[in-house]
This record gives C-alpha cells, structure tokens and sequence, in this order.
C-alpha cells in the first residue's frame, strides 16, 4: 500500500543538464573522485573491510590524544556511508564506472559478512549501532533502484526481518532504520514489516517519552509538543521524515499529522534565511548569525521530499529548490576544494579560528573551507545533496505520470501506457524565467504535471509557440493532459520579482528562488600547496551597511555563463548607509552581530547585491535603517523570582499584583545598577530557578519628541511578557 500523491522515479531515468551538469562534473572531479585525499575514515577500505583499530574521537581537529578502539566506534561508518551514497547516486547520474565500482566493492563486503543472526553491517566491529546502516542503506536502496539487484534486494529484506523491534525501537538514532524497513516493505509486501514499523515507532516513544536524558530522539511526543524544544539538527531531520513514511505506507494521517505540526514549529522558531533549521549543531534560533551544519543542507532536504511525496503541496518543494540554491552553494568553494561544516547568512570571515557559535567557539574548524572537518559528517554528506536533488527533480504521479517537481536543467526518461518518452528540461533557472519541456520518444496520451512556486504570482504557457491556458493549480502544480507528440515544446515562465523580508530588526532580499547578499570583499589562504588543503578566508573590505525599507532595488541581468556561481548573471543594485557598530570583526575574530543601535556614516551609496550561491563571506541580514536612540536607566526595580509553570495559561499563573505604588515596590523589589552600557543583566544578578518569573519596573525619560524606546532582549531560555 502506498497513497502518495508522488513517487521516486528509477535513479537511471533522470540526468542532469546544462548547469547541473557542470555543477555535477565539478564535484565528481574535484571532490567525490578524490575521497581518499580528505582523511580518515575516507583514506580507509571503509565499508570493504572496516577503517582500522583506532580512531581518532576528539572532535576539535587535530587533538590525536583521543583515541578509541574502532571495536567501539559506530561514526566512521555512519561518515563513510554519507560519502558512498552520494558516490553511487553520483555514479549512476554520470554514468561513471570508477565510482561504481567503488561502491559495489563497499556493498559486496558487507553483504559476504552477515553476523550469526544474518544482520548486516556488524562485521567490522563490536558497536551494537544500527544507525549507519540507515544510512548505508539508501546508498544500496539507490543502486538496486537503479541496476536491479536482485540478490542484494533479498539480503537486504531479510535483514529487517530479523532487526528485532527492540532494537529497532531503543537505541541512538536507532529507529531511523524505519525508512529501511517500510522501502523493504514496498519491495516484498511483507505486512509484517510494516507492523515492525509501526511497533518500533510506539515503543520509541514510550521509552524515550521516559528517558528525556537521551537529548537526540526525535519521539512522537516531543515532535507534537506545544512545549517547544531544542534538539540537535541531524537528528531532527532523520526523524521527522519517519511519520510522513509511516503515513505513505499505512494511510493512517494521524502520522502526517504529526509531522506537519512538528516540522511548522521547527521553521516558526529557528528557520535560517536560506530555507532550513539553524543548528549548531542544536536549534539555534532565527538570528542570521547562527549557523546551519552541512549536513543539514542534505538531511532537511531529504526529510522533506517525503513530505512532498506524500502531501503533493508544492511548498515542500520551493522550499527543497531555497536549500539546494543557496545554502548548499553557499557552504563550499565554488570548484568544490571545500565545505564549511557552519555556514551562516552573514558571515564576514571564515577561517579555522572563527567559529562564532557556542558550539566549540573558537576551538573548531567550522567555519573554515576544507575538507577534512574535525568530525567528518559533512565531509560525507556534501556527496549527497547535489545527486538527490537532480534525482529528485522528477517524479511520478499516483498514475505513473511524470511531474516536474524542482527546475533545473535535466532530462526525463519515461513510460507511461507502454508508450516510452523523453521529456528534455532546457533552461538556465533559477538565474532565467524560462523552461522549455521538449518531448520526444513515442507520442503518448498523459498528463504532465509541472510546479507554479509560490513566490511566483502571473505564471504562463505556451505550447509550439502559442499561448495556452494554464490549467487550475492544485497544492501549487498544474497539470497539462494531451497527445504528447514528438517535438512538442511547452514552455513555462515564472516571472520574479524583488521581495524584502522583514524581521526583528534586520531585512533580506529574495528574486524568486535566490537569495542575494552583499559579496563582502575577501581574500583566500591555503594552508598548503595542495589543492584540497584547508582554505582561510578573510575579509578585504568593508560590509557595514544598511539599508532602508522604501528604497528601490534596480535589477541587473546579464547572458547566464557554463557556471554562474563564478559569474553571477542576475545581480540587484540598491542605495545602502554605511553605519557604526557594525564595521569590526567582534573580538577580531569572529562576524559581528547585526545591531540594533547605530549612527549612520557619510552619504548614502549604490551596493551590488549578488546571489547567496556566489559568496563565500556575505552580509544577508542588513540592519534596518531605523534611528535609536540609547536612554540609559538610572535604576532597575526587580522583583523576587518566584515560580512560573510554563504548562499553564497566563491566567491561571500566581502572579503579584502587576501594579504597585512606589512604596510597595520598594518594598517587594531589588534595587540594581544598571551595568556602564546601560544594560541591566538579570542571570548575572539572579540565580534563578529553571522556570522562574519576575517583574522589572524602570522609569525611563522621553527625548525632547516626547518619544522614548525601550529594548528588552531576552536569551534563549527565557520569555518576555508586556
């Protein structure tokens, strides 16, 4: 049973075009092919034999005093799996024998080696963990998609067969082998293994509902909350697609529901400008300083091509094409040399010391270019974003028809009625208006399914050249039904249009699906003369800029080249103010915050804003160009902290009286000193409770407008009332 609106298509039917090609021949060439050179666990037989008898475990690069027998160790073989299934995916895209072959020799071993109760991925060490076979697993899913493999089909069935539902329930990231076994479900139409599914998924919950300790699972009881939380961003992305699995599978939408709800709540509270949760490697919140991890750019993206194959909504795909071109472009160096393991909306420096997040500040690699990362998930998982989304550019509807479900350039290769086609996808999107559908093969009578992105308000067609009348959308895609003759051209144009987004105090551009940002002059230092060694960068000029919210935005295009990531062919000039507070690297080191208090410099200026893809350091994030003005508080009046249940209405929370004279007050209140900022910091005076709540009362004086301004910031554990 499977009720998706969508479905994958076989991984061989579709390959990339025009950009994506060149896009795609870069990484094969300057990173998938070299894997070797970028270090442990890649410079190892990984999968073909195991990764050796010890592994260095520090997560800050290069600390060698921490070892672990790799008897113990599960994570080089969750890292080299990330890398063995972008190699595959990338292989069969590109047809490419040599990468093939390497992961046939990987797949081969594991599958020789099934320990005594036939499970597999067992063979190299004493770790009881089967996450990375979860992740290996899509690697094999891809490859008997494509070449048909019988004999490893089976193995594989057999071995969730035999994953007994504790295990799969209880375990770190254990449960993430649901994908695993609902994909062997579809292969076999073995009914148990969907009810293991769904067992695992129960018993996940009512385990890990009782051990809140375990800080990584994603049960369904969190997911659901209207607590909110925080949890580490890999995680979340692995198991948010679960539901939404256990929904296509077995119909029941209490789980989609589940989901829908979960993953809204994530965005509301921590999406990053360029489409996916900030972490680092935790929710981190919305500021465009925080970072997102590499990993993420995949995994996020991943978790929400299910949610489009089974709600058929067109917003789970704007939001897949948002990540793939910009966050994903936006964390490498554009020859594909190196990554970033964070990467952040504003980033004015980006070297092995400029880690901002509070996430090993300081200390790691981050925020650096390379491509050995203290931890080597994102060395793996950069392999994987760019084949699953041309793979997952095309899809079928419930009928077996095709759908155009993300635009970039690509073809389509397809039967439908016994009838074989050929759709050609033809354009330079997302940097042009136009794609062009060109058919060829047999004529056949089918729809044809393409997506209107919702940023895009006068979408229309034209067939052989004339106008046609675009067809009612449903969840945001339009369906074209005909006799599809050879050479049919339908083309589809997508007017864009500039768009401030506005938030808190700050504002970004959009021009449909691209995110633009002032390319911050910078400069590159190898550590070595190697190609791959790791890349500094450092700024060269200055950024310090604002913008404000009526001014208007001129656009730029010029002829789109082989690889506009190099030369950007759309570009927005703007006037801009250059401001104070926001023209250092804070501590010398690290990308300043954005302010929100500020003088502005000299005469306004016109500024290039280009895409996010063709940054490496960037301002995002502009400060608003708003006038504040600092009125200091002599005196701060706090009351006792007292306790506060977050699980309950305002109205039934234990509250003093809100309004008390000056002597009580006095009386019920401490007196504080306001610090010489004139910031008035209540952690460094209090020692409160989790969960506490107090009153502050301050008298501030007006400016000669009779206007005053008052600026509360409130951390990340802690809420403000009005």
């Amino acid at each position: 049973m499977y009720i998706g609106k969508f479905k994958s298509v076989s991984p061989r039917a579709v390959k990339p075009a025009g950009i994506l090609k060149t896009f795609a021949e870069r990484q094969k060439c300057n990173l998938t092919s070299r894997y070797q050179e970028q270090k442990f666990p890649f410079d190892t037989p990984m999968w073909d034999g195991g990764v050796g008898k010890t592994i260095l475990a520090s997560i800050v690069y290069n600390d060698a005093s921490a070892e672990t027998p790799s008897q113990e160790a599960w994570w080089p073989y969750e890292q080299s799996a990330y890398l063995l299934d972008g190699m595959v995916r990338l292989g069969i895209l590109e047809d490419d024998e040599n990468l093939l072959n390497v992961f046939r020799k990987n797949l081969s071993y594991m599958l020789d080696h099934p320990n005594e109760q036939r499970l597999l991925g067992h063979c190299y060490n004493d770790s009881p963990s089967e996450w990375p076979m979860a992740v290996f697993f899509r690697a094999a899913h891809a490859y008997i998609e494509a070449f048909g493999d019988e004999d490893a089909k089976q193995r594989f069935i057999e071995h969730y067969r035999n994953l007994p539902v504790e295990t799969l329930g209880i375990g770190f990231r254990h449960i993430n082998n649901i994908e695993g076994v609902l994909l062997c479900y579809a292969w076999s139409n073995d009914a148990s293994l969907l009810e293991k599914a769904e067992k695992a998924y129960r018993l996940h919950n009512a385990h890990y509902s009782l051990h809140l300790e375990d800080e990584f699972e994603l049960f369904r009881n969190k997911l659901v909350s209207d607590n909110g939380y925080v949890l580490h961003g890999v995680s979340f992305s692995e198991a948010v697609k679960l539901p939404v699995m256990l929904y296509l599978y077995s119909g029941k939408s209490e789980y989609l529901a589940d989901a829908e709800k979960g993953l809204q709540w994530v965005l509301e509270h921590h999406e990053q400008i360029p489409g996916l949760p900030s972490c680092n490697e935790d929710f981190a919140g919305r500021d465009p300083l925080q970072g997102y991890e590499t990993c993420v750019i995949n995994d996020f993206a991943w978790a929400l091509g299910y949610f489009l194959m089974a709600t058929g909504k067109a917003e789970y795909a704007d939001r897949m094409e948002k990540i793939f071109y910009n966050a994903f472009p936006g964390a490498i160096l554009k020859d594909f040399t190196g990554l970033q393991y964070l990467s952040s909306p504003n980033q004015t420096i980006a070297t092995a010391g400029s880690n901002n997040s509070f996430f090993f500040r300081g200390t790691a690699t981050f925020r650096q270019f390379r491509t050995d990362h203290s931890a080597q998930c994102c060395t793996g998982n950069v392999h994987r974003i760019l084949p699953n989304y041309i793979l997952r550019s095309w899809m079928l509807d419930s009928n077996d028809a095709p759908v155009a479900a993300l635009y970039g350039a690509s073809s389509f290769s397809g039967v439908f009625n016994g009838k074989k086609y050929v759709i050609n996808e033809k354009t330079s999107y997302p940097y042009a208006e136009d794609i062009a559908f060109e058919f060829s093969g047999e004529a056949v009578d089918m729809p044809f399914t393409f997506r209107i992105p919702g940023w895009c308000k006068n979408a229309a067609i034209t067939l052989n050249g004339s106008a046609l009348e675009l067809p009612a959308a449903e969840n945001g895609f339009c369906t074209v039904k005909r006799l599809w003759q050879p050479g049919d051209v339908l083309q589809l144009t997508l007017p864009m249009q500039v768009k401030r987004c506005n938030e808190r105090y700050w504002a970004h551009y959009e021009y449909g699906p691209l995110v633009f940002s002032y390319n911050v002059p910078c400069t590159l230092h190898r550590e070595d003369e190697r190609s791959l060694a790791p890349c500094d960068v450092y700024p060269a000029g200055a950024w310090n800029y604002a913008i404000a919210a009526d001014v208007p935005v001129e656009v730029v295009k010029s002829p789109v080249t082989e690889f506009p990531l190099d030369v950007p062919p759309v570009k927005l000039k703007v006037k801009a103010q250059k401001i104070t507070n926001f023209d250092a690297l804070e501590l010398g080191r690290y990308t300043p915050e954005v302010p929100l208090f500020y003088q502005a410099i000299g005469d306004s200026e016109t500024i290039e804003l280009v895409p996010y893809a063709s940054t490496l350091l960037r301002i995002t994030a502009f400060p608003d160009l708003v006038e504040r003005k600092v009125l200091n508080c002599h005196q701060v009046l706090v009351s006792d902290i007292y306790p506060y249940d977050f699980r309950k209405s305002m109205a039934e929370q234990q509250f003093l009286p809100e309004f008390l004279t000056d002597g009580e007050l006095k009386n019920h209140c401490h007196d504080l000193v306001p610090e010489r900022t004139g910031y008035c910091d209540l952690v460094k005076h209090f020692k409160s409770p989790e969960n506490g709540i107090a009153y502050m009362a301050f008298r501030i004086y007006s400016d000669q407008a009779r206007k005053a301004t008052v600026a509360v910031s409130a951390g990340d554990a802690a809420e403000i009332f009005f």
